[in-house]
């Protein structure tokens, strides 16, 4: 349905209709963009349409698509209404929001002749008291239950991480005389509103539905945004094959079942390797402590990219833990000591060793559950820095030292996707799941993980080395 003629146009009748009918053409017209071959679709189908949806690859300009219709509905409907969302504050304010500004600024309104005044806050474009475009959030449900006028727009942005309550809110303002619903994000959790619409046949409806693959934009804008560089990066670093390259990249949902961390074949591979020793290798060594019980406590030591042989001790004390972890620093001079403070045993280590002057200047402590330095990519410092062996794995260039523990450690924990703070992030299997299942703990592959953390690390002071 298309609403009647604003009251403030006088002039240019003919370009105001088109603009009106046609958000491609405000698009080219009054904003002055080009929009990209997939975009062009979307806008299509918006013009048309009252519910489109689009699953997309990672950094494509979904949210610049989202502004637009923004523009394009809230100057072409008289008296009507835009409420756009997303999983978090921050992503309504500095992405969608932001975009709105930037275009804003380049319309040329006068075109359609648009003569009528209107304000532009920080979330909130408004042309009178009842006619305006808001930024939400998604923990008050009952603020997007409130609105209603004669023209209504929906724009959820990272759709997949937005609760189902929020959606059921938005059902009484989708009765309006005309109303749309325009959701984008990339793929996320096989469950919520945004998954069943894209996939599930009975709740498609009338929605319709957009897949759009990074790979494609990447090539049909010549890399404008989407850089083959970076596919080509994410292909090294995840695989093409795996679940998170299929949903950042390929914008396709996959199932978020447990999945294995690292094929066999990578570690086998490994342990056939062999490196030639370097005097100019940097050596780093790791120590994963444990008391008493079942778990050992492990010291791992590379050169360069060559894993030697792990020492593993059981019913170790502090005391004794500290006394290994030092006379190994002193027939092996590490460059760094890496030790695990997370179970609370660990930073006592830590404490004690800082008073040897020897080597105090050469430790680090790793604690897993503090923030990743990427924390819309990974749970915590855990996953992200198994994610970085993974990849070193995948990459061939390894050396591990036949150990039956390790190899069984490494192709059998798992890792899954999780909706975290608005993103789909990996997190790594926890110890206590994986003694569900029936595995040890993985001490000789936490020792792993963390000999080629040295580099995600950051030096608190001099000598002293400290998650941050």
């Amino acid at each position: 349905m298309v609403t009647e003629t604003p009251a403030p146009f006088a002039l240019h009748t003919a370009t105001f209709l088109q603009a009106q009918a046609e958000p491609i053409f405000f698009c080219r017209e009054i904003i002055g963009v080009e929009p990209w071959d997939y975009q062009l679709k979307i806008l299509h189908d918006l013009g048309l349409e009252s519910q489109v949806a689009a699953h997309t690859g990672h950094g494509i300009g979904k949210t610049s698509l989202g502004s637009w219709a923004l523009l394009w509905f809230i100057f072409t409907r008289n008296e009507s209404k835009v409420i756009t969302t997303a999983p978090t504050w921050r992503q309504v304010a500095d992405l969608l929001w932001s975009e709105v500004h930037k275009w804003a600024r380049k319309m040329d309104l006068e075109k359609m002749g648009w003569t009528f005044p209107y304000k532009l806050l920080d979330t909130r474009l408004e042309v009178e008291q009842e006619w305006y475009a808001v930024g939400e959030s998604t923990d008050e449900p009952e603020k997007i239950e409130g609105y209603h006028a004669p023209s209504i727009m929906y724009i959820t942005d990272e759709s997949k991480a937005i609760p189902d309550k929020i959606f059921d809110s938005m059902a009484g303002g989708m009765t309006s005389a005309e109303s749309k619903h325009l959701m984008l994000s990339t793929p996320g959790a096989s469950q919520g509103k945004f998954y069943r619409v894209c996939t599930n046949k009975a709740e498609k409806g009338d929605w319709k539905i957009h897949h759009v693959d990074a790979e494609d934009v990447a090539v049909s804008t010549n890399g404008v945004q989407v850089s083959k560089k970076w596919i080509e990066n994410r292909k090294k670093v995840w695989g093409p094959s795996s679940g998170i390259y299929q949903l950042r990249v390929k914008g396709l949902f996959v199932d978020m079942v447990d999945d294995r961390f690292c094929p066999a074949s990578w570690v086998e591979r490994a342990m056939s390797n062999v490196v030639k020793s370097s005097k100019k290798a940097k050596k780093i060594k790791a120590v994963d402590p444990a008391r008493y019980g079942p778990d050992l406590t492990v010291v791992g030591m590379r050169e360069g990219m060559k894993v030697l042989p792990m020492l593993k001790a059981d019913n170790t004390s502090v005391p004794k833990t500290e006394q290994i972890v030092y006379d190994e620093f002193l027939e092996h001079r590490p460059s760094e000591v890496i030790i695990d403070i997370g179970g609370g045993l660990g930073a006592g280590i830590y404490d004690h060793l800082l008073r040897r002057s020897k080597i105090r200047d050469h430790l680090k402590a790793f604690d897993g559950a503090n923030a990743a330095n990427d924390p819309d990519m990974y749970m915590n410092r855990r996953a992200e820095s198994y994610w970085n062996l993974r990849t070193l794995l995948g990459e061939g260039d390894m050396q591990l030292p036949y150990d039956e523990s390790i190899e069984g450690q490494l192709t059998g924990m798992r890792y899954e996707y999780r909706a975290h703070r608005g993103n789909t992030v990996i997190k790594m299997e926890s110890k206590e799941d994986m003694r569900k299942r029936g595995m040890i703990s993985p001490n000789e592959a936490d020792t792993l993980m963390m000999l080629f953390s040295d580099e995600l690390l950051q030096e608190d002071a001099p000598g002293i080395g400290i998650w941050v």
